[in-house]
């Protein structure tokens, strides 16, 4: 009276999960039984699985519970995927402090989500270290910033020094004034 309610009951785990996988994708009982994996055990076993097999397994707590994680798993995955795009929409990812910050509220969401220390370590004291990681990048990518802001300064002043140049010596060179030159510049449709 204990035994298996059903063949896929006779499969390996990963047998199963695999068959509500494919069921949660939307295959069809033939398309289950050609995939590769499921074919093998299906061999191997013996226990064939036809209609009323699956139909029962369907029914089974332990498919409920994997379409739910993998409901839970798609919900996560596909969130992730919009708040990335959005983000990179937005320009929010330009820079390395914006993608620690990312991570950083990832890692933080994750760490309330599971409730529990992983690996050892309190959450906390993660999200700490995070935090002061997402501090050290942020100072070297201000130092970084500030450094190519006076490059990028000096290369302005040398320009407009050269354009400077240039305007003087083409006003001696022309002998026209600088209203006369705008004139000319404006019919030619350089201005």
């Amino acid at each position: 009276m204990g035994g298996p309610r059903n063949n896929l009951t006779w499969h390996p785990p990963e047998v199963r999960y695999r068959v509500y996988a494919l069921h949660y994708k939307g295959y069809s009982a033939a398309q289950i039984n050609a995939d590769p994996m499921v074919a093998a055990s299906v061999a191997k076993t013996g226990y064939r699985l036809h209609n009323n097999t699956l139909a029962a397994a369907w029914r089974s707590a332990e498919c409920k519970r994997c379409i739910a994680g993998l409901e839970q798993t798609y919900a996560a995955n596909m969130g992730e995927l919009v708040a990335q795009r959005v983000l990179e929409d937005v320009g929010a990812l330009s820079s390395v402090t914006d993608v620690a910050r990312y991570e950083l509220a990832r890692e933080i969401r994750e760490l309330i989500k599971k409730g529990q220390p992983g690996d050892g370590e309190n959450p906390v004291e993660r999200v700490e270290r995070l935090a002061r990681s997402l501090a050290t990048v942020t100072r070297d990518e201000t130092a970084r910033l500030k450094a190519e802001n006076a490059e990028l300064k000096a290369r302005i002043a040398e320009l407009e020094l050269q354009l400077h140049e240039a305007g003087e010596n083409r006003k001696i060179a022309s002998g026209l004034s600088d209203d006369a030159i705008r004139q000319i510049e404006e019919q030619a449709g350089l201005l």
